[in-house]
């Protein structure tokens, strides 16, 4: 690969912004990441500070997600509970019988509930992501 700014200069790395091929005179070297000198520093700066706060704060996502997976387990249970309170309920009505109906439409709506729990609590145990890397 060729230098995007000097025609025949073989390029040592790509801007981490604009993903251009760099020489060394053209690139300035940020840490983690290349930038193109004088173009694209601060494009590059704010994208590691981005990553970092992004790498940063990973714990206090997956916190969220188990509190989530929570909240959901208790509703969950919080509607089967009174599904089957309202159902035995509304079966020893003599006249309103009926009422075991709503009991019923609680015991699906926490089946469902429990079926969003599940789903959430196994996504947080999911394996991030690996990136790839070849070595030469």
């Amino acid at each position: 690969m060729e230098c995007f700014y000097h025609e025949g200069r073989p390029a040592v790395g790509s801007c981490r912004s604009c993903l251009k091929g760099i020489c060394r005179g053209c690139l300035v070297d940020l840490g983690k990441g290349l930038a193109c000198v004088g173009r694209c520093e601060q494009a590059v700066r704010d994208l590691l500070a981005t990553l970092e706060l992004s790498v940063r704060y990973r714990g206090v996502s997956g916190g969220m997600l188990n509190a989530a997976g929570n909240l959901w387990l208790g509703l969950a249970v919080i509607a089967l509970l009174v599904g089957v309170f309202v159902t035995a309920w509304g079966l020893t009505l003599p006249v309103f019988r009926e009422v075991s109906l709503l009991g019923v439409a609680f015991l699906t709506l926490g089946l469902l509930t429990l079926r969003v729990a599940r789903k959430v609590r196994s996504s947080e145990g999911s394996p991030e992501p690996t990136r790839a890397t070849t070595r030469s």
